[in-house]
């Protein structure tokens, strides 16, 4: 895996006005992370300049925002935005590694973790975006030990069992009349309301559809909401956090309880057509029904 370039990733997204569509403004920059990413992708590296750390919130989340040296003095220039989950329990920051997670800020830090797409802080964040490392699996200065999150690729606030699941549609599905097009080497995603604002940590009940497949860093299977396999979604839990062993276990037509976080599958983004092709990445946790 090849470091991508902080520049690229803040080339990707702008905050465009209410009556204008959201878009990833740079296609290039984005085929460029991915391809720098390798096998290992949506798993990237980048260094930056911790220029921002929100306190945590409710859920017990760190947002915080890198910048390249030189985007940092341009108010202008969109800040990367990172997330840590659930370090801070609610009124509850005695976590050994949030004292020298905050020591890093105005650092120059190297950051390890999923780089995600998915719209729901398109307009309405301290940084609205389209893309973020989430979760952030390891941070430190660059040349230093980092600071390892794996094991908070969970729930956030703790898993609610009695939360329903959701249908794929409303999980997953695209908004309502959506039409994602290339204009120039842009990706448009068009819709009447000019907004495609979607939740973000979700439960579905599906059917493993096939083998689930493991690769040097990830678990890959496919799951379907019926057991005839219709409306397959891919899911990919991270080697060496929490649900990876129950998910790598999962069975060929059972039916399971599954938890993770949405993204857009990138790949698809950047077909020659490109299509919403929805998946949960993280996988945080898996139970049999």
């Amino acid at each position: 895996m090849s470091d991508i370039s902080l520049d690229d990733f803040l080339k990707l997204y702008r905050t465009p006005s209410l009556s204008e569509d959201p878009a990833v403004a740079n296609r290039t920059a984005l085929r460029r992370i991915s391809s720098q990413s390798g096998a290992a992708f949506p798993l990237v590296r980048t260094q930056g300049v911790l220029t921002t750390i929100i306190k945590a919130e409710k859920d017990g989340d760190f947002h915080f925002y890198v910048e390249t040296e030189r985007s940092q003095n341009q108010p202008d220039t969109p800040m990367a935005t990172c997330e840590i989950q659930g370090l801070a329990a609610p009124g509850d920051e005695t976590d050994p590694r949030i004292p020298g997670f905050k020591q890093l800020a105005s650092e120059a830090v190297e950051i390890y973790g999923i780089f995600r797409a998915w719209p729901e802080h398109l307009r309405d964040s301290t940084q609205p975006h389209l893309f973020e490392i989430h979760p952030v699996l390891t941070i430190g200065r660059v040349g230093e030990n980092p600071i390892d999150f794996f094991d908070r690729v969970i729930w956030p606030t703790g898993e609610d069992e009695n939360e329903p699941s959701r249908t794929f549609r409303s999980a997953f599905g695209p908004p309502m009349q959506l039409s994602v097009k290339r204009r120039g080497n842009r990706i448009v995603f068009a819709t009447p309301s000019h907004n495609m604002k979607k939740e973000n940590y979700i439960h579905v009940d599906a059917f493993c559809i096939g083998e689930v497949v493991q690769r040097a860093d990830w678990a890959i299977a496919m799951v379907a909401e019926k057991a005839d396999g219709q409306n397959l979604v891919q899911c990919l839990a991270l080697r060496g956090t929490p649900a990876f062993g129950d998910f790598a276990a999962m069975q060929n037509g059972v039916q399971y309880r599954i938890g993770g976080l949405c993204g857009l599958n990138i790949p698809a983004l950047l077909g020659a057509n490109p299509t919403w092709q929805a998946q949960l990445c993280p996988i945080l946790s898996v139970e049999e029904i």
